[in-house]
């Protein structure tokens, strides 16, 4: 008998034996049936798996729909198991704990607990509390670079200020203040002294204004400035001949 005697098969059944040769060149032949009973190869059925879905485990259905939040299963002809949930709500939570009843508000009222009643935050934790450290870190660096830069901008300001006054400043001529509020919305200062009229000189954050253009001069006693709304932090200076020291 040849190889080629052999019915060609694409799948073996029980009744098929598998053909060889031992060291002597005897034919071995083993059927399937003998080798699956050696191999203790048993025939596993496939049993059906049905699945279904609940709202409130009452009423069941299959496909899943939306809102949906339990599922049991069953294998075969076998029962079903308990419901499980696959959508977990807090109010629904709460309204199991409460015997299936209660309303959403009553839910919402209940976490707002007592007035008054103190609040336990011994459990409660910043996260990434590295990041947020750094995070303020650098917010306080650079409030404190722009405090700094700003103090040494107000320094040099009246330093430049000062320096322009011992050069302005006469023994006919000298410093008077004003009164009014700088608050980017007042134009009219007043003299804590009379003024002899034309004498005057004014000075915001070391700049010049011109009498009669930038400011007027009113009744020796009061200006009034035409191009320029002081502002908190201006630094006014107002020089004039002391009409009261005549």
């Amino acid at each position: 008998m040849k190889i080629t005697d052999f019915t060609r098969k694409s799948k073996l059944v029980a009744t098929d034996f598998l053909i060889g040769f031992d060291g002597k060149g005897n034919p071995i032949r083993v059927s399937m049936s003998d080798l699956a009973t050696s191999l203790g190869v048993t025939t596993v059925k496939a049993e059906s798996v049905q699945v279904q879905y609940s709202l409130n485990k009452s009423s069941w259905h299959t496909p899943f729909v939306e809102g949906d939040r339990y599922m049991r299963v069953k294998c075969g002809s076998g029962a079903w198991s308990d419901a499980i949930c696959i959508s977990v709500s807090a109010y629904e939570t709460w309204k199991e704990q409460n015997g299936g009843s209660g309303t959403k508000e009553e839910f919402l009222a209940s976490l707002k607990g007592e007035a008054g009643a103190s609040v336990d935050v011994s459990k409660l934790k910043l996260s990434e509390m590295d990041g947020y450290k750094s995070f303020t870190a650098a917010v306080e660096e650079s409030i404190d670079e722009a405090v700094g830069n700003y103090q040494k901008a107000m320094s040099a300001k009246i330093a430049a200020i000062e320096e322009q006054l011992k050069v302005l400043t006469t023994a006919e001529r000298t410093v008077i203040a004003l009164k009014g509020d700088q608050d980017s919305r007042n134009v009219t200062f007043t003299a804590d002294s009379t003024f002899a009229a034309g004498t005057s000189q004014l000075f915001i954050n070391g700049k010049r204004y011109v009498a009669g253009s930038d400011y007027l001069e009113v009744k020796n006693r009061e200006i009034v400035l035409l191009t320029h709304v002081p502002e908190k932090d201006d630094v006014m200076v107002f020089v004039a001949v002391n009409a009261e020291q005549g």
